[in-house]
């Protein structure tokens, strides 16, 4: 919906793949919290066979350790450093997760905090770590709990959220760390079943009520986070809308709840899924957030409810260079058909006078019903005869909030993504600005990837002309912008300008002498920077160079089969961010990647 922040972590494509044996559960449940062993019973209990379990990242961390060095890296809840050899850990690195942490070193006291991957304490100088401290990003689904073996003392307790685990004050040194992720929340419910009453609650995914008794369920209670819920009740129809701890149905009138519906406040990192199993029908397929579990109309009883979190993603478009032909309203009615959550257009909207903004807008808003955001291309500086970024804005205005100057130079941060929108070399009401090295852009720049990458988010900017390009412009933008952005390790940059689609391999060092990192188009987060064209969306195509060594795909006017028109569409999950060409016309090019944590 329209303003609707539908995007956190989602867990779409993410499955807990492992084998818990039936007996290991138990042991399980003594030893993690109680949200994390409701994960396990959802994969091993007697729920639904393909019930996707809460996706619980795996951290991956490593100790350097006094004498040693560098250890090889652990995983989640497992011992990073030594035990019974009076070892100190000097530093530590944690990855897989985005979290920040610090150290208290010997003579130093609290260091700064860092992001994931980042190194923790000292090397080389002999100093032992005394105390650490771990938190994870705003908004995150996971909580991240460690704990800290410390000299004379032992294993301390389990910590969490920035909570200190060692000493301070006390001159010991940390000899080992175990750390580990938890979901932030839990659900749990309770069924009212007809002859029975309140039966005992169960926990995310948990089976609450009976099968195979023929019983009605007859009012339901769910507590653990924010969210609503209604019933569909026997002669009263739907009743109203009701908060966690609340009672919707009845108790006392033996009527049955027929349907149910459940939702998470728009603000949530969580999306809810839940279904019933419906007398003379079993279990019904999974819905989520509002949907409807169970029947109406048809004098069927809810027998059962299974109801489990997962965490929200997000899904974007991008396009550039649209004009306003049969081609635009094309793509723009499959990116209307994407179920994306938001959508970038990156510069060159309608490529028609003063006048043409409305009808533009109208094009986008009648075929997308998502906010879209938008940033200046050439055709809408202050060149004579150019609509302004500002009249398009009016139509297309942001929808939520952003620091910045709107379709100018402007960030949205929204769940696992920052979006960062530039005009480089655009001649905007307010000045051309370069971002050349030591300029304020270029420092604002910075501080905004920066900031973004010590939130743990991802970084995708939106420029409208290139420097990389196998387009016709050339390097259109000074090339300390492209530069500026390899250098800061963002992960997606998208242009347009040229009329072309395009994707480089993930690329390190300069604009004028590219490195290729990776070109499998299975990439690790950090490693490089990928450049996307998405100049493929509708106006006058052109030409496409052949392709050098830095390039993955590319597709033009003489290309095979002629330009693929089309967008990119994005999936952000906690753990990974999936591209792909969606082609709404022309040519037949297929492209793809995803960079993972």
């Amino acid at each position: 919906m329209p303003g609707d922040d539908r995007s956190f972590w989602n867990s779409g494509e993410v499955r807990i793949m492992t084998t818990v044996p039936a007996r290991a559960v138990g042991r399980w449940r003594r030893r993690v919290p109680v949200a994390l062993a409701a994960v396990v019973l959802v994969v091993v209990g007697v729920g639904a066979p393909s019930a996707t379990a809460f996706p619980v990242p795996a951290l991956t961390y490593s100790a350097h350790v006094a004498g040693a060095g560098w250890q090889p890296s652990v995983t989640s809840g497992r011992t990073a450093g030594t035990t019974g050899q009076a070892r100190a850990i000097e530093a530590l690195r944690i990855s897989g997760a985005p979290l920040r942490y610090r150290a208290h070193v010997q003579g130093i006291g609290w260091q700064a905090w860092v992001p994931a991957g980042s190194s923790a304490g000292t090397t080389g100088r002999g100093l032992r770590m005394e105390a650490l401290q771990v938190r994870p990003a705003t908004g995150s689904p996971f909580r991240v709990e460690y704990r800290a073996h410390v000299e004379g003392i032992g294993w301390q307790p389990w910590t969490s959220d920035g909570g200190t685990a060692g000493t301070t004050g006390r001159a010991l040194r940390i000899e080992a760390v175990q750390i580990r992720l938890v979901p932030a929340a839990s659900l749990s419910y309770s069924a009212h079943v007809a002859g029975r009453g309140w039966l005992p609650p169960v926990t995310d995914g948990g089976t609450a009520g009976t099968t195979g008794q023929a019983r009605q369920m007859e009012a339901l209670r769910i507590t653990g986070t924010p969210l609503t819920y209604r019933a569909h009740v026997e002669g009263v129809g739907w009743q109203a809308w009701v908060p966690a701890g609340s009672t919707a149905g009845t108790t006392g009138r033996g009527l049955r709840l027929e349907a149910l519906q459940v939702r998470t406040p728009a603000s949530s990192p969580f999306r809810v899924e839940y279904r019933a199993h419906v007398g003379g029908i079993g279990w019904q397929p999974w819905t989520r957030d509002g949907g409807t579990a169970g029947t109406t109309g048809r004098g069927l009883r809810v027998e059962a409810v299974q109801i489990r979190l997962v965490p929200k993603g997000l899904r974007f478009t991008a396009t550039a260079d649209n004009g306003l032909g049969s081609t635009a309203k094309t793509l723009f009615a499959g990116a209307g058909r994407s179920s994306a959550d938001l959508g970038l257009v990156i510069g060159d909207l309608s490529y028609a006078g003063v006048g043409s903004e409305p009808t533009y807008c109208s094009m986008v808003n009648t075929r997308v019903r998502v906010p879209t955001l938008i940033v200046a291309g050439n055709h809408e500086d202050t060149t004579a005869g150019h609509p302004t970024i500002g009249s398009f804005a009016k139509c297309l205005p942001a929808r939520m909030g952003y620091k910045g100057s709107y379709a100018k130079d402007y960030y949205v941060d929204r769940g696992p993504v920052r979006f960062i929108l530039i005009s480089p070399g655009i001649a905007l009401s307010t000045g051309t600005r370069t971002y050349r090295n030591g300029t304020a852009d270029a420092a604002w720049l910075t501080t905004a990837i920066r900031d973004a990458r010590a939130a743990g988010r991802w970084v995708v900017v939106g420029m409208h002309k290139p420097c990389l390009t196998l387009g016709s412009h050339g390097c259109a933008s000074h090339p300390d912008v492209s530069n500026l952005l390899i250098r800061e390790h963002v992960d997606l940059v998208l242009s347009g300008h040229d009329h072309v689609y395009a994707r480089t391999h993930q690329l390190r060092g300069t604009t004028s002498a590219p490195v290729v990192v990776d070109r499998d188009g299975s990439f690790a987060k950090g490693a490089g920077t990928v450049f996307t064209i998405v100049g493929n969306g509708g106006h006058e195509p052109r030409t496409v160079a052949p392709r050098t060594t830095a390039w993955a795909a590319a597709s033009g006017t003489n290309s095979p089969g002629g330009l693929t028109f089309g967008f990119g569409a994005v999936d952000a999950t906690y753990s990974s961010l999936a591209f792909r060409l969606s082609r709404t016309s022309g040519g037949t090019l297929a492209d793809a990647f995803t960079i993972r944590r």
